[in-house]
């Protein structure tokens, strides 16, 4: 008691304006000998075997490239809502270009060479996973988006002829995850088990294997180092291989997201290491990755959305190209929220004067069929609300990448004089009015 004096005392002598911590935090574990003793595994362990840590990098290829310039590009021009949004997009990018616009369902479709071909981490994934393989031996690859654990099982059943056991993660309980672990630990040879970080901080054990990839990767090192010591335990016989896919682009003449990640981690693990600094996930980590960036006046120019490959897009995704393409043709046009819209889903307004125009978007993965009346009836409904909320004109639209209208929405529609854009309209537009992917 009374050992760190009171929390005002505290915070003025080792927290103060965040300045200088390496200094404050020695002073402050100096402080607390003999009363606080931290040991670490790898200094008293003498029979753990070696853990090799390695730094993979690979170049984007021209695709990932373009959209993740196309990304960099929007925020220099100050259209990201917020830090994090732009943060979080240049993350999923990072990861895969298609993660956030195209469905699970749409990966599934494609040729699973194509797929890997568009991600540096996918590549030297699994250049990684064909030398691990050579070696008969098992690992873990730990990746925090769901969706992404669904289509790297997909992905690895494709190139390997592997029966993928279920991703573990959040959604499996304790028993579930266990069965799993145990059907893994009995499989011999080459194998491989996909896990959340966050899942893995249960203390399992998975000796079994002795390799470890972070595909996709928590902001927490300590976390990270959870994840890692599922095979780094007492029992492991083998070497430890840990690997950290990076991303890289030396056409940018800066560093990537995924360099500059690894550089906050590795400074946040060093801090915690020599002074006892928190390592958790917070907001000031958004400001050092932006300013780590350091981004340069002119960036490449991205990729452009075609009227293909908006047939693989989720409807959210969808509705936010209607946004952007009304905003290109010279209206100031807003998506709503993917709930709670009553009825429309982008807004566009007209800066001339007090008209726009109200749309319902209808995405469909089938485009050969014909849209049906449902769309009609939901802008409908939101025409007046929206007329009284903005205090304006609107015009009613339905969109969609479909061929056609069935005649019961074209009849309707008609009626209600609404006006209906289908696939040979929307594919002019597109052209016409080039859509940036980021």
């Amino acid at each position: 008691p009374k050992h760190l004096d009171d929390l005002k005392t505290f915070r003025a002598k080792y927290i103060a304006d965040g300045k200088d911590i390496e200094r404050r935090g020695a002073e402050l574990k100096k402080s607390l000998e003999p009363l606080l003793i931290r040991r670490m595994k790898e200094d008293f362990l003498s029979e753990l075997p070696a853990k090799n840590i390695y730094l993979c990098r690979e170049e984007m290829p021209p695709y990932q490239s373009k959209i993740y310039s196309a990304v960099l590009e929007k925020y220099r021009r100050g259209e990201f809502a917020t830090p994090l949004t732009f943060i979080n997009r240049l993350r999923e990018v990072s990861l895969h270009p298609d993660l956030s616009t195209l469905q699970p369902e749409k990966f599934f479709e494609l040729d699973a060479a194509e797929v890997i071909n568009r991600s540096a981490r996918l590549i030297k994934t699994f250049e990684l996973l064909e030398q691990i393989k050579t070696r008969g031996e098992k690992v873990l690859i730990f990746v925090t988006r769901r969706n992404m654990q669904l289509i790297l099982k997909h992905l690895l059943e494709k190139i390997f002829g592997l029966e993928i056991l279920s991703p573990i993660n959040g959604a499996m309980n304790g028993a579930a995850r266990q069965k799993i672990i145990d059907a893994f630990k009995r499989r011999a040879g080459f194998d491989v088990l996909i896990l959340s970080p966050e899942a893995a901080g249960v203390g399992f054990t998975i000796t079994e294997a002795n390799n470890v990839i972070h595909l996709g990767r928590t902001w927490n090192p300590a976390k990270e180092n959870q994840a890692t010591d599922r095979v780094y335990r007492i029992g492991q016989k083998k070497a430890v291989n840990v690997y950290l896919p990076l991303a890289c682009n030396k056409n940018l003449r800066v560093k990537t997201f995924d360099e500059n990640l690894e550089t906050l981690l590795n400074h946040k693990r060093n801090l915690s290491a020599k002074i006892l600094f928190p390592t958790a996930e917070t907001d000031a980590d958004i400001k050092t990755l932006i300013a780590l960036m350091n981004l340069p006046d002119e960036i490449l120019s991205g990729d452009y959305w075609t009227i293909e490959d908006v047939d693989g897009v989720t409807g959210s995704a969808f509705e936010q190209i209607i946004a952007d393409l009304y905003n290109g043709m010279g209206f100031s046009a807003t998506k709503t929220p993917d709930s709670g819209d009553f009825g429309a889903d982008v807004v566009v307004k007209n800066l001339r004067d007090d008209t726009g125009l109200l749309i319902q978007c209808k995405q469909t993965s089938r485009p050969d069929k014909s849209i049906g009346n449902g769309g009609v009836q939901e802008i409908c409904a939101a025409i007046g609300y929206y007329s009284e909320l903005h205090k304006r004109q609107f015009q009613a639209v339905v969109i969609t990448n479909a061929k056609n209208f069935t005649a019961n929405a074209i009849e309707l529609a008609e009626k209600n004089s609404v006006k209906l854009i289908a696939r040979r309209e929307l594919d002019e537009l597109l052209r016409a009015n080039k859509v940036s992917r980021c």
